[in-house]
C-alpha cells in the first residue's frame, strides 16, 4: 500500500500544473502558447518531475527493486529534460529575432545567467558530498569550474553553454539564417556522434564530459525548439487547423512508441559495451527510438498548451528558481537517502528532498540575482576592451570611478583567460595522466603492496559499495598468502549478491554464471588498465609461471542462447575467483575467520543478518551438481550447499596479483 502512496507525488505535481489554469472553448486557442510565461511554468514542472525521476532511481536502484507504479518514473527523465532543451532553443531564437542587436555582447549577457548558479552549486557539492575527492589543489579548481562534474546533473549546463557559443558563432558569421541553421545542425549531429562513440565514463571520477547517453539523447530537441520558433506561425496555423485530430493522434502515438522504446532499451540499450564490442549499433538504435519519443512528447505538450493556459502563483515562483532547483537537488537526494539510520520511509525521504531543494534553491536565487544585477549594472565595461569615454560635462570624480572599475574588470578578463587555459591543461593533460591511465595511483598501490604481509589489509580496485554515495570506493582486501612476489587477496566484505548459475541445471565452476561475471563484468569495471596487468591467476598446471593474462585466460564468443545474441566468455584459467573449500580451511581455519559483513549496496538487496553478516559462495559443488557449497553468515562451511540458481547469496572475490 505504501508503494501506491508514492503516486501522490506525481499527482501533486500535475495538480500544481493545472491549478488555476484556463481552457479555451472548442475552436479557440491561446495566442500566448509557448510564450516565456508558459515555458517557465512548464520548466518548473519539468524540474519537479526530474527530481522525482532521480529519487525513484535511488529507491528502486534504477528499476531493480519494484516499488509499484512509481517504478516507471525511471524511464521518464528523458521526457522532462526535453522540455528544458526545447524551450532553451525556442527562447534563444525568439530573442534573436525580437531583440535589437541581440548578438552584441550575447555571450557576456547570456552565459552568466547559467554559469553563476553552476559555479555556486559546484562549491556546495564539493563541500557537502565530495570532500574525499579533493586530494590535491587542482581538484578544487577542476571541481568548482566543472571540468570534472561532481554534480553529474550539471552536464545539461555544460552542453547548453556549448550550444549557446556555437549558436553565437554561426549566427554571427553567416548572414543568411538558413546557412546558420545548417551549420548549427551539422555541429549538433557531430556532437551527438562524438558522445555516442565515447561511451560511458568508467573511471573513478565518473564525471568527465560527453560520456553517457544523457549527453546526447535529447540534444536534437534543442534544434527542434529553434525550428519551431523560426516557423512558429506556420506551425501554429497547421496545429489549429487539425487540432481535433493531432492531439488524440499524438497521445496514442506517444503511448505506443513509449512501449516500443521501453522494449528497445530493455533489449539493446546504451550499455551493450564490452571489450571488442563498443555497442555502437545498439546505442544508435536506442538513440533514434528515444529521439522520436521525445519529439512525440513535445508535440503533445505544445498542442496541450495551445488549449490550456497554465498560470498560478506556485508555477510563477517555481519558474523563477527552476534552474537552481535542478542543480541543487542532488545534494539532498544523496544526503537524505535512507536517513541517518538507513530506514527512512520512501515517502518521507521524497518530501524532505523536495522541501530542502526548493528552500535552498530559493535562497540561492537571491544570491544569484544580487550578483547578476550588479554585473548587469557594469556590463558595458565587461563587454568592451576600450577605455571608457567621457564628454566635457563628466566630472573628475566620475572619471576616476569609471577608470577604477574598468581596471578591475580588465584584470578579471586576464584572469578568465589564464583560468580557461589552466582548465584546458588540467583536463587535457593532468586528468588523462592521473585519471584515465591511473599510472600514479597504481604506482602508489604497487609500492604499498610490495611491503604488505599476510594478515594486512590493502586497497586495490574500486566499485560502488554504497548506492547513497553514487560513486566508486576502493575495495579492501585481506592478504592471505605471499609466494615469490605474488600475493593472494580476498575481499574483506561481501561485494555482490549473485547466484552461482543462471539456470537450475548441472554446471561446474568454470562454466558458471558467477565465474563469467567475475572474469568479465567485475574484472573490467573494478580494475583499471594498469591494475589488470597485475592480475596473474592461480598457479596451476595451466598457469605454472603465473603469467596468465586476459588474452589467454579466457576467450570471447557470441552466445546465441536466449532471446537475443550477446557476447560471453569461456574461462580457461580464471583471473578472479572465489575460494574453494580446501582454500578456506587452509587460510581461514576457524568460523570466526570466515565471517564477512556485506557492503551497504549488498545490504540494500536484503542480504545479511541483523549484524550485517552475509553468506558467500565457494567454488566446490555441493551434494549433487545442482548445488554449490557456501560459507554461512556464522562462518560455517555448508557442504550440502544451495541450489546454483539461488538468489540471496553473497560473493567474496579473490585474486592473485604480481607485486614485483
Amino acid at each position: 500500500m505504501s508503494n501506491y502512496l508514492l503516486l501522490s507525488y506525481p499527482l501533486t505535481i500535475v495538480i500544481v500544473l493545472f491549478a488555476g489554469c484556463s481552457i479555451r472553448k472548442k475552436g479557440e486557442y491561446y495566442d500566448e502558447a509557448w510564450s516565456m510565461t508558459q515555458s517557465n511554468a512548464l520548466k518548473a514542472v519539468a524540474a519537479l518531475m526530474i527530481i522525482l525521476h532521480h529519487m525513484v532511481q535511488s529507491i528502486t536502484r534504477y528499476g531493480e527493486i519494484k516499488k509499484g507504479p512509481i517504478t516507471i518514473w525511471n524511464s521518464f527523465g528523458i521526457l522532462f529534460t526535453s522540455i528544458f532543451f526545447f524551450f532553451s532553443g525556442f527562447g534563444l531564437y525568439k530573442s534573436y529575432k525580437t531583440k535589437e542587436n541581440y548578438l552584441e555582447g550575447f555571450l557576456a549577457k547570456r552565459l552568466p545567467r547559467i554559469i553563476l548558479p553552476f559555479l555556486v552549486t559546484n562549491i556546495i557539492y564539493m563541500v557537502t558530498l565530495s570532500v574525499d575527492r579533493i586530494s590535491e589543489v587542482r581538484h578544487i579548481f577542476t571541481s568548482i569550474f566543472g571540468f570534472t562534474l561532481i554534480n553529474t546533473n550539471a552536464w545539461f549546463i555544460v552542453e547548453l553553454i556549448i550550444l549557446y557559443v556555437v549558436f553565437y558563432l554561426c549566427f554571427k558569421k553567416y548572414k543568411t539564417e538558413s546557412r546558420a541553421f545548417a551549420k548549427l545542425l551539422i555541429f549538433t549531429f557531430f556532437f551527438i556522434i562524438m558522445c555516442l562513440l565515447l561511451g560511458h565514463d568508467n573511471t573513478s571520477i565518473n564525471g568527465h564530459w560527453f560520456m553517457g547517453e544523457w549527453w546526447y539523447n535529447t540534444t536534437l530537441i534543442f534544434m527542434m525548439g529553434m525550428y519551431f520558433a523560426r516557423f512558429e506561425e506556420k506551425i501554429k496555423g497547421f496545429m489549429r487547423r487539425f487540432f481535433p485530430i493531432l492531439l488524440p493522434l499524438s497521445i496514442v502515438l506517444l503511448v505506443g512508441w513509449f512501449i516500443l522504446e521501453e522494449n528497445v532499451i530493455g533489449t539493446f540499450g546504451y550499455y551493450q559495451e564490452w571489450k571488442y564490442h563498443p555497442g555502437y549499433l545498439e546505442k544508435a538504435l536506442s538513440l533514434v527510438t528515444q529521439i522520436i519519443l521525445c519529439v512525440l512528447f513535445m508535440l503533445v505538450i505544445l498542442l496541450l498548451n495551445m488549449k490550456v493556459h497554465f498560470k498560478n502563483k506556485a508555477l510563477k515562483f517555481l519558474g523563477r528558481i527552476s534552474l537552481e532547483v535542478y542543480l541543487i537537488h542532488d545534494v539532498f537526494r544523496w544526503m537524505l537517502f535512507r536517513g541517518v539510520d538507513g530506514d527512512m520511509p520512501d515517502a518521507e525521504y521524497m518530501i524532505l528532498t523536495y522541501a530542502a531543494s526548493i528552500v535552498c534553491a530559493w535562497l540561492l536565487s537571491f544570491a544569484d540575482n544580487f550578483v547578476l544585477n550588479y554585473y548587469n549594472s557594469y556590463s558595458d565595461y565587461f563587454l568592451s576592451f576600450k577605455k571608457p569615454r567621457f564628454n566635457d560635462e563628466t566630472t573628475f570624480e566620475a572619471r576616476e570611478k569609471a577608470y577604477r572599475i574598468w581596471d578591475i574588470i580588465q584584470g578579471f578578463k586576464y584572469v578568465y583567460v589564464v583560468a580557461f587555459a589552466a582548465m584546458l591543461f588540467f583536463e587535457g593533460v593532468v586528468v588523462y595522466k592521473y585519471i584515465y591511465n591511473n599510472t600514479a595511483l597504481v604506482s602508489e598501490e604497487k609500492s604499498f603492496l610490495e611491503s604488505a604481509k599476510v594478515g594486512d589489509t590493502v586497497e586495490f580496485g574500486r566499485i560502488i559499495q554504497d548506492y547513497s554515495l553514487d560513486k566508486e570506493e576502493p575495495i579492501s582486501w585481506k592478504v592471505y598468502d605471499v609466494q615469490d612476489g605474488h600475493m593472494l587477496l580476498v575481499s574483506e566484505k561481501v561485494l555482490y549478491d549473485y547466484s552461482y548459475h543462471e539456470y537450475h541445471n548441472d554446471t561446474s565452476w568454470k562454466d558458471s554464471k558467477l565465474c563469467r561475471m567475475l572474469n568479465h563484468d567485475f574484472y573490467s569495471s573494478a580494475f583499471s588498465k594498469e591494475e589488470r596487468k597485475m592480475l596473474c591467476g592461480k598457479k596451476s598446471e595451466d598457469n605454472p609461471d603465473w603469467n596468465i593474462t586476459d588474452k589467454n585466460a579466457f576467450s570471447y564468443f557470441i552466445n546465441k542462447t536466449g532471446d537475443y545474441d550477446y557476447e560471453d566468455i569461456r574461462v580457461k584459467t580464471e583471473l578472479v575467483f572465489v575460494l574453494s573449500k580446501a582454500e578456506v580451511e587452509k587460510y581461514m581455519p576457524s568460523s570466526e575467520d570466515r565471517i564477512a559483513t556485506a557492503t551497504k549496496a549488498v545490504q540494500a538487496q536484503g542480504i545479511g543478518d541483523s549484524d550485517k553478516r552475509a553468506p558467500w559462495w565457494l567454488t566446490d559443488m555441493g551434494s549433487g551438481e545442482l548445488k554449490a557449497m557456501y560459507v554461512d553468515a556464522k562462518g560455517n562451511i555448508n557442504t550440502d550447499g544451495k541450489t546454483v540458481n539461488n538468489s540471496g547469496m553473497g560473493v567474496r572475490p579473490a585474486i592473485w596479483i604480481k607485486t614485483e
